[in-house]
């Protein structure tokens, strides 16, 4: 069985981290995309904060019980994740909009689904399996791996704002 305070304690790092770097991004360049095909750092934090929406939801749903080792898919999840070499795409339900986004609002918003995940946490069993999403690269999860689903896919998305910020830069 999972050990809940370092899974929580796991959660807030990822979280202070992205929200200490997201606070200290230059508000002018916070909804300037670096290129056409690119994510503005507003449009990064506003697909985690859909993304982290939708897997709150998912965690909320129905399980069953797993017949596997319940943290069995976290080391494919984090190697998968901390690949930024590897081109991922995200699907239409967690793509940002277009529209320029306030740094403190996305800041509040992504604090918000942190507590509604640890929330999450502490109410529920971590070692079922989810049955509301098939992950087309993972299968289905239990509520552990998409935990640290959030988690390794948050710490990529890290990294992106850091490219993000030096390509930016040179713009302004």
């Amino acid at each position: 069985m999972p050990d809940k305070s370092k899974v929580i304690e796991d959660i807030k790092k990822s979280t202070d981290e992205l929200v200490d770097y997201l606070a200290d991004f230059p508000t002018e360049s916070f909804n300037i995309k670096p290129g056409p095909n690119s994510w503005s750092a507003s449009g990064t934090a506003e697909h985690l904060v859909l993304l982290e929406t939708l897997v709150n939801q998912i965690l909320k749903g129905k399980t069953r019980t797993t017949d596997r080792n319940p943290e069995d898919k976290i080391e494919r999840i984090k190697s998968t994740f901390l690949n930024v070499d590897k081109k991922l795409t995200a699907g239409s339900p967690i793509l940002p909009g277009e529209k320029p986004k306030e740094k403190e609002e996305v800041i509040k918003e992504i604090k918000s689904c942190q507590q509604a995940l640890v929330d999450i946490i502490n109410a529920n069993h971590l070692e079922l399996t989810c049955l509301g999403f098939n992950h087309g690269l993972f299968g289905e999860l239990t509520r552990i791996e998409w935990v640290y689903f959030n988690i390794y896919h948050s710490q990529r998305h890290l990294h992106q704002l850091k490219n993000i910020k030096k390509q930016v830069a040179t713009r302004i």
